[in-house]
């Protein structure tokens, strides 16, 4: 046995997309008791090397062990990027930061980072982070952006309701249901509430119209084409859908319903939860917003949700407040530049909720 190989001594290993095209197994003698290796390995490198923005010189995983026992990893995967006054470049997404809590004092995430920091591109992490993991990210240079506002409508208030008083939704659940949806009818017709005129139709594909639709923007972003849109449609579940004006594309809309257990942060019961993955939609007035929140509503309310999400930033949060959608938290955006150009913080940034691995694992 090698001496890097027993247990007690700590190191960073790191795979690059090229390395895993390559590889049948990379991971074979490795122990992975908290399950941070992909499930899929097979799969999992498909959807790697399927990325358009993709080179064999990009990191795609890096990996904490001590001896052979995996205890942290943090995937990566390439996009692009645009400051404002430099020209367009890339970013790596960072997907799934997660360390061993027995490690927490080891180092060893912080030696994550630097690790791929020495690649010098610029990084973006988009979620929920501990306060430690907060700090962390601060003491290697990472600036936050944001924050987010996770907005929520009730679609279907009875799981909330069993949650909190068990009994009074027992024996009224099956007249709570058709009564709130009478109240979301009236929350989405309410006096007053006249159309944009904004057209909203399903996308099966993406194509050159969504690039242009960063341009010009007067600020920092991180720009999608229609080849990222298309590799998420094919690797992950989701419902797209064009945006037009006047019958010119305009923006786009991405959705997707996901099954979450009982627990997290907030203590809440398992729920079905339709998630406004990402709205792009420039230059949107307030009713144009107004319309797609409603849009998304019914789309949710056809798949039997119990509570639309949004993680709102800006105008978009605005407008979700304007129609009473409490906040609950919300995702935090930490941003490296890398060895790259620093961003003018004068400038405002353009955040949509899909930003970083939010984009694919949703």
């Amino acid at each position: 046995m090698q001496d890097d190989d027993k247990q007690g001594v700590l190191r960073i290993i790191d795979f690059g997309i090229g390395s895993l095209r390559d590889t049948e197994d990379p991971f074979a003698g490795l122990s992975d008791p908290r399950h941070f290796l992909p499930e899929s390995f097979s799969d999992w490198r498909h959807k790697v090397s399927d990325n358009p923005h993709a080179r064999a010189t990009d990191l795609a995983l890096i990996l904490a062990l001590d001896g052979r026992k995996v205890v942290g990893r943090l995937g990566l995967f390439p996009g692009l990027l645009a400051l404002a006054g430099h020209s367009p470049g890339r970013v790596l997404w960072m997907d799934g930061f997660f360390l061993d809590p027995s490690y927490l004092a080891s180092g060893a995430g912080g030696m994550i980072l630097l690790r791929a920091l020495r690649a010098r591109t610029p990084l973006i992490a988009n979620g929920g982070p501990a306060e430690g993991t907060r700090k962390l990210y601060r003491s290697t240079g990472f600036m936050e952006l944001g924050p987010y506002h996770r907005r929520l409508l009730p679609l279907n208030p009875v799981p909330l309701l069993a949650w909190k008083l068990p009994l009074l939704a027992q024996a009224l659940g099956s007249l709570i249901r058709p009564l709130w949806l009478m109240g979301l009818w009236g929350w989405r017709h309410a006096p007053g509430r006249d159309r944009s005129g904004l057209v909203i139709r399903p996308a099966a594909r993406f194509g050159t119209e969504v690039a242009p639709l960063f341009e010009g923007l007067p600020g920092h972003c991180f720009p999608r084409d229609g080849a990222t849109l298309n590799w998420v449609l094919d690797c992950w579940p989701t419902m797209a859908y064009h945006l037009l004006r006047g019958g010119k594309s305009c923006g786009y809309l991405l959705l997707r319903v996901v099954n979450v257990p009982a627990g997290g942060p907030h203590g809440l019961p398992a729920l079905r939860v339709g998630r406004i993955l990402e709205c792009f939609l420039p230059h949107a007035s307030a009713g144009e917003l107004a319309d797609l929140l409603r849009f998304a509503c019914d789309v949710f309310r056809d798949h039997a949700v119990d509570v639309m999400e949004c993680q709102a930033h800006g105008d978009l949060d605005a407008v979700c407040r304007r129609l009473g959608m409490p906040a609950l938290g919300g995702n935090r955006v930490f941003f490296h530049p890398g060895r790259g150009a620093r961003p003018d913080l004068e400038r405002p940034w353009h955040l949509t909720h899909g930003i970083g691995d939010v984009l694919l694992n949703g």
